[in-house]
């Protein structure tokens, strides 16, 4: 059995494996190489045997950033750790060793947050696809898969996390959730097709939205910061803020609900809804930019 290590990484720790789950026998040998620029990559072949007498191979890599001799000691013995839990289901157990709360998304994904105090991946079907890259980066966890893939089928992932407070959604991915997630601050961008939709309870938002992205906004929060542009649309007449603060342009869409303060710079052609009586405003538009208050 042979490997292939690109020419910028080297081998810096091997692992063989052996794991029986539900009549399957797993042989996996695994390797953990790292770049000139520091990052490291874990490559695994797993060679399956089904007591029914099927047999498969299945290869998947996972990239790492790793910064200190402590964080790659780290990581070391949580891929040990998680290896057999990614091996016997469709549930992928994040290690908790290394936290994150960065979440970015992109490609044809669509993620499902369930809020909860595990942190752990699961995916529909009976393996993780493998088309999808999984990365750790300070402190930003990445899903991925290559842009051309865009006609396939999508991947679907559920993440069970706490919440994060920082959300980047990019090219035709798509993130929602039947929880609201409750975070202080909560920043969140969609661009390139990317879409949004859930409900928050958060004190400060930051939005931005640009190429044709969506982000559809419920619950409540204390303040918000939105910018849009080139046809990004932010949907939030259902999102109860008290002190809004919008900047629109390029045929960009926003709609807001305010009730202490507003105010709105719309221009190129860019359109502003919004809800509600705020006791004080500030609206400026140019070059074809509106903003329109909606009726209750």
């Amino acid at each position: 059995m042979g490997y292939l290590v690109p020419t910028d990484q080297y081998v810096v720790n091997m692992q063989y494996i052996v794991g029986d789950h539900q009549g399957i026998l797993r042989y996996c040998f695994c390797y953990m190489t790292q770049q000139k620029t520091n990052h490291q990559h874990f490559y695994c072949l797993c060679h399956l045997h089904h007591a029914q007498g099927v047999q498969g191979n299945k290869l998947f890599k996972r990239t790492f950033v790793v910064k200190t001799p402590l964080m790659r000691a780290i990581i070391i013995l949580s891929i040990l750790w998680f290896i057999p839990n990614f091996l016997s289901a469709q549930t992928y157990i994040l290690p908790t060793d290394i936290p994150f709360e960065k979440v970015k998304v992109s490609g044809n994904i669509h993620l499902q947050f369930v809020v909860s105090d595990s942190i752990l991946l699961q995916f529909e079907g009976d393996t993780v696809p493998e088309q999808l890259n999984i990365e750790w980066s300070d402190g930003m966890l990445t899903l991925k898969i290559p842009t051309e893939l865009k006609k396939a089928p999508a991947i679907r992932v559920k993440l069970y996390h706490t919440g994060p407070s920082d959300l980047e959604i990019t090219r035709g991915a798509v993130v929602q959730s039947a929880d609201t997630l409750s975070t202080p601050v909560l920043s969140l961008r969609a661009d390139s097709g990317g879409k949004a939709e859930f409900a928050i309870d958060t004190d400060s938002l930051s939005a931005r939205v640009t190429q044709g992205g969506d982000i559809i906004l419920h619950g409540s929060t204390r303040s918000q910061l939105i910018h849009a542009n080139t046809a990004g649309n932010f949907l939030g007449y259902e999102l109860e803020a008290k002190s809004t603060w919008v900047k629109a342009s390029t045929s960009a869409q926003v709609k807001v609900n305010s009730s202490m303060y507003l105010n709105v710079n719309s221009k190129s052609t860019a359109f502003v809804g919004y809800l509600g009586m705020p006791d004080h405003t500030a609206f400026k538009n140019s070059m074809g930019g509106k903003i329109t208050q909606q009726n209750q």
